[in-house]
């Protein structure tokens, strides 16, 4: 109340994170801070990462006791509530899928990863199709390109298919003319000043059957993300990706939150779903 009154007086009104106590993010007190989201720089914590590899390893665990075998493609749905509440825990989720490890400089910033050998992987590397947010795209593009670098990397390892679904993924793609830089591309996400098209479609009960909702969304996320990528369009490329999907996974990050809050969680996690 005492920063609100100054504030409404033209009073200076110190900088504080923001964040979520459930995260134990014990940082954001005192309240009453004129609040910052996140430095993308030090996206994920070491505490996030290490969140990011146990959501890896029970989704794995989970799917191999259904499926009796690892996935070779995950469908993720990336929301910026990820980065700026969790702190980048989904980020330590693809790096472990993968099979990388964050490198940290002595400040606590991450823009450097290093492979993780073939006898000391835990799994397979999964392979990954990852739908961003918009305001991921807009506002985080430093972190896109990080995850894009880290996936191109994977997909040029020489290892055999079965312990590298990516490299099998993108050798097929470029064997059928494709070239590297499509092959390796698993950021899909709406083109520039777009939207994802089946919230307005459903709003407006604009389709008749599944395959109508599909192609909406095959038609207006087809447009890769990544270093050196704004938006590229790619809908072949995004439509092979697809047919590989094995599961989706959408996390939530708060208890407070479900998939009925917003029209995010179905036209992203269940466009996927829907056209995979």
């Amino acid at each position: 109340m005492e920063s609100l009154v100054s504030a409404s007086a033209g009073g200076f009104i110190s900088p504080g994170p923001a964040g979520n106590i459930f995260r134990g993010k014990t940082s954001i007190y005192p309240t009453g801070c004129n609040l910052y989201s996140a430095n993308p720089e030090f996206l994920p914590t070491k505490t996030s990462y290490a969140i990011g590899c146990d959501l890896a390893d029970r989704l794995l665990e989970s799917y191999v006791e259904e499926h009796g075998e690892y996935p070779k493609e995950l469908a993720l749905s990336w929301m910026s509530n990820d980065l700026v509440i969790a702190e980048g825990e989904l980020i330590g989720q693809i790096m472990s899928l993968i099979g990388v490890e964050p490198v940290w400089s002595v400040d606590g910033k991450i823009n450097d990863f290093k492979i993780i050998p073939i006898d000391k992987l835990k799994h397979p590397r999964i392979d990954l199709l990852i739908r961003p947010a918009g305001t991921v795209v807009s506002v985080f593009k430093d972190r896109i390109d990080f995850v894009d670098r880290m996936i191109s990397k994977v997909a040029t390892l020489d290892e055999p298919d079965d312990v590298n679904y990516i490299h099998a993924h993108t050798a097929e793609s470029i064997a059928s003319g494709v070239s590297k830089i499509e092959a390796s591309s698993r950021i899909f996400g709406i083109g520039p000043g777009q939207s994802s098209g089946l919230y307005y479609a459903i709003m407006a009960s604009a389709w008749e059957k599944d395959s109508d909702l599909a192609e909406i969304f095959l038609n207006n996320n087809g447009y890769a993300y990544g270093d050196g990528k704004n938006g590229v369009e790619m809908h072949g490329q995004f439509g092979y990706q697809l047919s590989k999907v094995s599961a989706t996974f959408n996390k939530i990050v708060s208890d407070d939150k479900d998939l009925l809050l917003s029209g995010g969680f179905f036209s992203s996690q269940g466009g996927m779903a829907m056209a995979s």
